[in-house]
């Protein structure tokens, strides 16, 4: 794998897991919030039911009513339970700074809670009768307008704990959105061009198995075929005592050797361009290679007459290797030429444009042609031959092939019978 396709992966993956943790680290703050909230509504509610026991402590000690439960010792503790309790909820809401209108609950809170304590501590100081009635009388004026401003406290807290929830809420969601289009991004550029690289290999692969398989296939039948004609040639020639026949028999001897050669040849010519895994990729200048090809079937294109023109004013240059380009621009103009039609002089036109960030060339004659509903599924295919002619081995178009698809080009041919060929190369 590539550095920039692992540096690509491990960026979806750490963007999952920053997603997935955030998403947590939301979710525990909102958590604890709700416990702190919790907490502070739980304490606001117990402030109340203080102050009810306060004023009950009080009447019940007044009406001497189990004074094991209700006396001095237990109205005591529950006042200074009752100061700690309002004075610990009053530290929690400065800290918090929650609100304006809980500060001003607050402090009219802890001067209601301030002048009922005193009545509390006045009777523990001195416990007449009428001073039990008169802090009988002062926490019974103050108790309700006390439970009326702590309920409005238990309000507000429950007020701002809906808020969080709320903008809680609208967090979350903006950052599900959020993930979502992340993934979904990430889906698009990583995941999607992944998957398609991975089908591409998949039916390169498949291809490439394929033609191994054909490969592998006329291997065996083109060299089966002249090895066996040459060992009975051989069988001939030893067994024969004519002098003359041995000559003739040795000419045959020759003639195969010759035809086992070439068919050697081109087969070890598709291993080399299969396995070449260094094909070197070079800007080339398209005139450079026409000229050179023109150069090289002079004597070809003198014979025939033949009428060759180029125009590669819209793509002047190509990314190719000039090897391969030399032989696809030899073999097609060659072949051009040599399946020309006998009733006309050759015309051959070339051009170049430029194709979706690559480069289409087109190779236009009005030679022989083929019958492509006839031949068209095996145009390319090794050792397939279309026409009568001497010089024809199916070895070409099948190599043209080779070449442009190894680095990734593509060729196709439009053809009628009688009336030319155009053969089309995207690279």
């Amino acid at each position: 794998m590539k550095k920039s396709s692992r540096l690509i992966y491990l960026i979806f993956i750490v963007t999952v897991l920053v997603l997935i943790f955030t998403d947590q680290y939301l979710l525990n703050i909102r958590l604890e919030d709700q416990k702190s909230d919790a907490e502070l509504i739980n304490l606001s509610g117990r402030q109340r039911m203080y102050s009810q026991k306060i004023a009950n402590q009080l009447l019940f000690i007044a009406h001497k009513t189990d004074k094991k439960t209700y006396n001095i010792e237990s109205l005591r503790a529950l006042t200074d339970e009752w100061k700690v309790a309002h004075q610990k909820l009053y530290l929690r809401n400065s800290e918090l700074n929650n609100s304006k209108k809980l500060d001003s609950l607050f402090l009219i809170s802890s001067n209601q809670l301030e002048n009922m304590s005193e009545a509390s501590l006045l009777f523990q100081q001195n416990q007449s009768d009428s001073i039990l009635q008169f802090s009988i009388r002062t926490i019974a004026k103050l108790k309700t307008p006390f439970l009326f401003n702590m309920e409005a406290i238990v309000a507000e807290y429950q007020r701002l704990a809906e808020q969080k929830i709320l903008k809680t809420k609208k967090i979350l969601f903006w950052f599900l959105l959020f993930s979502v289009v992340i993934l979904i991004a990430e889906f698009t550029i990583i995941i999607i061009p992944f998957l398609t690289k991975l089908q591409h290999k998949n039916v390169a692969l498949e291809k490439a198995n394929k033609q191994l398989e054909s490969f592998a296939a006329i291997t065996s039948h083109n060299l089966r075929a002249p090895v066996s004609n040459l060992n009975s040639l051989l069988q001939i020639y030893n067994s024969s005592d004519s002098l003359q026949d041995r000559e003739t028999i040795f000419i045959k001897i020759e003639t195969v050797i010759h035809h086992l050669t070439n068919t050697l040849g081109n087969l070890l010519e598709f291993l080399k361009i299969k396995n070449d895994k260094d094909v070197k990729i070079e800007t080339i200048i398209l005139n450079d290679v026409f000229e050179n090809t023109m150069a090289l079937l002079s004597d070809s294109i003198f014979q025939s007459s033949a009428s060759i023109k180029a125009d590669f004013s819209a793509a002047t240059t190509v990314k190719f290797n000039n090897v391969y380009l030399e032989s696809i621009f030899l073999n097609i103009i060659g072949n051009s030429i040599k399946f020309r039609a006998n009733n006309r002089i050759p015309k051959i036109f070339i051009k170049s444009e430029p194709f979706k960030k690559k480069t289409k060339i087109t190779f236009e004659d009005n030679g022989l042609g083929i019958d492509l509903k006839r031949h068209g599924n095996k145009l390319f295919g090794l050792n397939k031959t279309f026409h009568r002619h001497p010089e024809s081995n199916g070895i070409g178009l099948y190599m043209t092939k080779i070449k442009v698809e190894t680095l990734g080009g593509s060729i196709a041919a439009q053809s009628e019978v009688d009336k030319g060929s155009t053969f089309t190369i995207i690279i």
